[in-house]
């Protein structure tokens, strides 16, 4: 029997912090189940968080905004963003949530909420693994 995605057993991980949405967001892409056990409703944690460069880059490959280059951060989401108010690129509702995700975290030096890099997450699992994270 192949190990599918619905026939195996979830990976657990514990709490909704970065490290562990990251992680769930890892192994479901490479095909696993995963449950994530949280006993809050909401993100409460008031926290601010510097992003390294690979962080960043690790939150650009769960976009699909087009034209965006680590190396040049700040330039390419602007030069987006122009195409997106002269209309010369349309952004499905998504996109437009990570772009302006991504132009705040561009203006704060890569600083960011903590409760917003979690809905970040968050939102991406439901995005692009619906059906392989479970939030328990």
């Amino acid at each position: 029997m192949l190990n599918t995605a619905e026939s195996q057993k979830p990976i657990v991980i514990v709490g909704m912090g970065p490290g562990g949405m990251a992680a769930a967001l890892k192994l479901a892409e490479k095909g696993k189940k995963v449950a994530i056990l949280e006993n809050r409703e909401e993100f409460a944690r008031i926290q601010t968080v510097m992003l390294s460069p690979d962080s960043v880059n690790f939150l650009l490959s769960l976009t699909t905004l087009p034209d965006i280059k680590l190396s040049e951060f700040k330039r390419s989401l602007r030069a987006l963003n122009d195409k997106v108010k002269d209309k010369s690129v349309q952004l499905t509702d998504s996109q437009m949530n990570d772009l302006e995700f991504l132009l705040e975290l561009s203006k704060n030096d890569k600083k960011v909420e903590l409760h917003e890099l979690q809905e970040f997450f968050k939102r991406k699992m439901q995005e692009k693994y619906p059906n392989q994270i479970e939030i328990i």
